[in-house]
């Protein structure tokens, strides 16, 4: 038996702030960070899980009040608390609730963002430095995007059939205009291949409005995390590609796609339009190299599995070895070996591998063993249930 619950909350911040755990997510905690991305799990993935493994079942979204845990008996019940939490717990509270009790500490939205103090130091490694720790189990979003994935895609879409008839080479999605995203969009322009992709950069020259962050949700086109004041290589980079990119594009810039653009959160939907039209979806994931001080954990997000649920070939720009942490997961890539590059020289390879002539129906078949995947909820739950076992 594998039973979680979560540690009653001693101090409130800020709602939408706060990061979520497994009891958060399951349950559909709406006042937690980026809580449309799980909204549906109460009713589509918690009646999934095996009776083996309880998630919040006694004490719900509530949790447990930490004087009430630490006057029982200690015995194999994982705790659940966040960041924050933990932090700021007494000294005492905490050398005890660590010493006899099993702790879960998750970050499934962001990468490194949340376990860090105010010098950049890990908060979990200083807890094992600083105390007597009975065993603290640490999560990243490992295939938890997968899950958030299909909350969305299958809200919008409740029942799509699949399909695969490409129209054009790819789909390229790029909201924040981070260095690699933009080097990629340029490389297309350079290669000729852009006029053949859908494509999309928010990169706002304006200046970022500071009320646009908006209940936790930031604004599409006002967040300064899609300004130029934040990124600034496309309009300060000396190479000429570059250039040419922005200067062919700036009148253009900020380019999104004709939908739903009103927030950060419009960025999880989809068009229906995208099913199966496309030769390829190209993932700009977010991480772009490994960072040894996090042992080589890969955070892939709805951004690589959008592909999968679209029907459409996926291919990833991102650190060494992403393709095949998600290959692990049992979803496929076509075989373009890149994966062993990152940076430019993975760009250079990835695009030359678009121009190369496909067998569409080699590239169907793969697409549609991803699809019917991504669209089995047993199949997503069992990835969950086996991180815990």
């Amino acid at each position: 038996m594998i039973k979680i619950e979560k540690v009653k909350h001693m101090i409130e911040i800020k709602p939408h702030s706060r990061p979520p755990g497994y009891v958060d997510v399951f349950h559909s905690n709406d006042q937690t960070y980026m809580a449309w991305y799980y909204k549906n799990f109460s009713k589509i993935f918690l009646p999934l899980l095996p009776d083996h493994i309880q998630i919040g079942l006694e004490y719900g979204l509530e949790g447990k009040p930490i004087h009430l845990i630490l006057s029982e008996e200690p015995d194999d019940t994982i705790y659940e608390i966040d960041y924050y939490s933990i932090s700021l717990l007494p000294s005492r509270l905490k050398k005890r609730l660590l010493k006899n009790h099993r702790i879960l500490i998750t970050e499934f939205m962001e990468m490194g963002m949340f376990n860090v103090d105010e010098h950049n130091m890990s908060i979990v490694e200083q807890l094992r430095n600083e105390y007597d720790v009975r065993e603290i189990i640490e999560h990243d979003s490992g295939p938890m995007f997968a899950l958030f994935t299909y909350n969305r895609v299958s809200e919008q879409f409740p029942n799509k059939e699949f399909l695969y008839e490409p129209k054009t080479l790819a789909l390229v999605p790029a909201r924040k205009p981070r260095d690699n995203r933009v080097k990629f969009l340029a490389k297309l322009y350079e290669q000729g291949l852009l006029e053949h992709c859908d494509w999309s950069l928010t990169y706002v020259e304006d200046p970022p409005d500071p009320k646009a962050i908006k209940y936790g949700n930031a604004d599409f086109f006002k967040s300064p995390n899609v300004n130029a004041s934040r990124f600034r290589m496309l309009k300060e980079s000396k190479e000429e590609y570059l250039q040419k990119f922005y200067n062919d594009h700036k009148d253009i810039l900020p380019k999104s796609f004709d939908m739903t653009n009103n927030l950060f959160s419009d960025t999880s939907l989809v068009a229906e339009d995208w099913f199966g039209n496309y030769t390829f979806k190209i993932a700009l994931e977010t991480q772009n190299y490994t960072d040894p001080r996090i042992n080589q954990r890969y955070f892939v997000t709805e951004k690589t599995f959008k592909g999968f649920m679209l029907g459409l070939p996926t291919m990833v720009l991102g650190p060494i070895g992403v393709e095949n942490t998600v290959s692990n997961m049992g979803f496929e890539f076509p075989n373009f070996e890149y994966d062993l590059l990152d940076g430019d020289k993975r760009i250079d390879k990835m695009i030359s591998s678009l121009k190369q002539e496909h067998v569409v129906e080699e590239l169907r078949e793969l697409a549609e063993r991803n699809f019917v995947k991504m669209w089995d909820k047993k199949f997503l739950i069992d990835l969950v249930v086996e991180r815990f076992e």
